[in-house]
């Protein structure tokens, strides 16, 4: 690892409500971190049950640890700027308040910047586990290095699922550009945004582990924690298609792409969701879902609008 990056200090979000069970984990798991420049930002969304006397009780114990309590629950995504907003550090991640880290993942996280300055986010990777805690799963890897940034793009939109790379770090300046949305699939926005910068890469050498549930729990339960229309449980999927293809229009790409390229990218990824997931799926053979979409992958897809 580089000087820069050995010595960087790294602000870690981690926004809660409610979730004082486990908040602490997550917790102890940050500030046990190997790479010690760290400052955990905690935001708490005006939680009432045990979350604000656990985290003075740590922040006395541990100054890293920035305590800071909102007068109101905000909801969950100004919540998330909330734990973003005071971040000093060179590098930023989010942390949900039900998962842990490796002791080693900022470390090899930041290992892999030094490695290649073109990498923009970097994550270890996933296991995925219940309420009780047993293990279900481990995300596949999301390696996207491709030289051609709309390729690179429309890779990752054929093949994200539970986009565990969102977890990743980032430069904290990349992120302040982009935000979260208060919208189905902003944190595959934010994702979306780094890959205009730079490459993603999952660093095989440590793990981000998560709680499936809370917030995320369902799409259905995420319209309604985040007060979205109700008609979008109607159509979430084709809801995120959309949303993905606007967003693609109005991002700012930084190589000055022009907007047939910026149109054509974005028709592929809405093509690509639509079929990978929305309910067209049920009403064709696998074959063909699966024909289609490598289609839209293609270089030379056609872009129809």
């Amino acid at each position: 690892m580089s000087n820069v990056q050995s010595t960087a200090l790294v602000s870690i979000g981690l926004p809660t409500c409610n979730r004082v069970a486990f908040l602490e984990k997550a917790i102890a798991s940050v500030l046990a971190q190997t790479h010690l420049q760290i400052e955990l930002i905690v935001s708490d969304n005006a939680s009432s049950d045990g979350t604000e006397q656990l985290c003075r009780e740590w922040s006395r114990r541990d100054d890293r640890l920035r305590y800071l309590r909102q007068p109101k629950n905000l909801g969950p995504t100004a919540n998330f700027h909330e734990a973003l907003a005071p971040a000093r550090g060179l590098y930023f991640m989010w942390l949900s308040d039900d998962d842990w880290l490796d002791p080693n993942y900022v470390s090899e996280c930041l290992s892999a910047f030094a490695r290649d300055p073109k990498v923009s986010i970097a994550a270890g990777r996933c296991f995925h586990y219940d309420s009780a805690g047993r293990l279900l799963k481990e995300d596949v890897a999301t390696n996207l290095r491709q030289p051609d940034v709309a390729e690179r793009i429309v890779a990752y939109f054929t093949h994200v699922n539970y986009n565990s790379i969102f977890y990743g770090l980032m430069r904290t300046e990349l992120v302040r550009q982009v935000g979260m949305r208060n919208a189905l699939g902003s944190d595959w926005l934010v994702v979306v945004w780094m890959l205009l910068h730079g490459y993603a890469t999952t660093v095989e050498t440590t793990h981000v582990h998560r709680t499936v549930g809370g917030t995320s729990k369902s799409v259905r339960n995420i319209i309604q924690v985040l007060g979205l229309p109700k008609y979008q449980m109607l159509a979430p999927e084709l809801t995120i298609a959309l949303n993905s293809y606007h967003a693609l229009l109005r991002m700012q790409w930084p190589d000055g792409a022009d907007y047939k390229t910026r149109r054509d990218t974005a028709t592929r990824v809405r093509n690509i969701l639509i079929f990978r997931r929305t309910k067209v799926r049920r009403f064709m053979p696998r074959a063909l879902k699966i024909a289609l979409i490598n289609r839209f992958a293609t270089a030379d897809a056609p872009a129809t609008s």
